[in-house]
């Protein structure tokens, strides 16, 4: 406000000079609301295997031979270690010995059989008798059956005792030694496939909206050395976990890539644009009401918005606001809802 002295005489009589107050309109400065593209965010992760895993064997015994050693690169199929398989193999030839056994006794007691059942043709032969002889022939081949599946499980086992690669990859790290006893399901080696990597990151709630599963996102790998590349978002959760972001995995692909590498992944920009406004607009940014002024014929309009990002120029707001609006960026003391003001150009 300022003060205007005003000289005022009054007819007949002469008087000490009054003071009166004058108010002025407030004057402020304003600019436009704009449009702009939402900028893509970066997210931090690191890659890791698609197939890494823990391998062991299905039974228990003593370590005869271990094959590799960390860092080692294996083909699918090739021999990592073996346990010692004396006594397995001992069980399966005693097996076998009885199997032999049984066999014998099952074609004796079907040969019995036969005969009896001609016999009893002739009267020769009671039926409780024959009945005997078909029970003895019966249980024999059941005898025959068990032993042949006992055998079946032994050659397995057998089999199980030699640990190989389930698919291509390097040795991570190794957990027993030749000689030790390992017990069944116990890890002997942790093998990371190379042909597969990706990486885990977390998108944070203002930006999972702009992130599809599918959408290619640029991967840079600063620590590393390695080229930058194409990456593609194959899986994102529905959900956010207890941190408040959402998961996702991103595919990459690269011979010169190993797992444990750090990776910057890079979002596209959003398609869908958004209303800026100059960060001097928001009116108390951490109260509990964020808003802005806009000047709409001359006057203050209060609007609340959300300000949920960051441009280039400002700050990305979500609000009852249109594009070219004016929005007060300096003069805001002393302002209310509904004021008369003056702009400022």
């Amino acid at each position: 406000m300022r003060w205007i002295i005003l000289f005022l005489t009054l007819s007949g009589c002469a008087s000490a000079p009054a003071s009166v107050y004058v108010s002025e309109v407030p004057r402020v400065l304003a600019d436009s609301v704009e449009h702009v593209v939402v900028p893509g965010g970066v997210l931090h992760g690191v890659t890791r295997s698609v197939d890494e895993g823990q391998l062991g064997f299905v039974g228990s015994g003593r370590l005869l031979h271990l094959m590799v050693q960390p860092g080692d690169v294996v083909e699918s199929g090739q021999i990592l270690a073996e346990l010692d398989a004396t006594a397995t193999r001992a069980r399966l030839a005693g097996v076998d010995a009885q199997i032999a056994r049984a066999q014998a006794a099952q074609d004796l007691a079907a040969s019995d059989r036969r005969r009896g059942e001609a016999l009893a043709t002739t009267a020769s032969l009671s039926l409780a008798d024959l009945d005997g002889l078909a029970t003895a022939d019966v249980t024999s081949g059941a005898t025959v059956d068990a032993l042949l599946a006992q055998r079946s499980e032994l050659r397995w086992m057998l089999g199980e005792n030699t640990l190989r690669a389930p698919y291509g990859g390097s040795i991570a790290a190794t957990y027993a030694d030749a000689g030790e006893v390992v017990a069944a399901g116990s890890p002997v080696v942790s093998l990371r496939a190379t042909d597969a990597l990706e990486v885990r990151v977390a998108v944070p709630e203002a930006w999972v909206a702009d992130v599809l599963v599918g959408d290619g996102v640029d991967l840079h790998f600063p620590l590393a050395g390695v080229p930058s590349r194409r990456g593609q978002i194959v899986r994102l959760s529905d959900a956010a976990d207890v941190s408040g972001l959402f998961p996702a995995i991103v595919a990459v692909e690269g011979s010169d890539l190993r797992a444990g590498f750090t990776t910057e992944v890079v979002l596209p920009p959003s398609d869908v644009d958004a209303l800026s406004v100059p960060a001097a607009a928001i009116v108390s940014p951490s109260g509990e009401r964020t808003r802005v002024r806009l000047v709409r014929d001359e006057r203050i309009v209060e609007v609340d918005v959300d300000v949920v990002g960051a441009s280039t120029d400002g700050l990305i707001v979500e609000g009852p606001l249109t594009a070219g609006d004016a929005v007060v960026i300096a003069g805001h003391s002393g302002l209310v809802d509904g004021a008369t003001v003056r702009v400022m150009r």
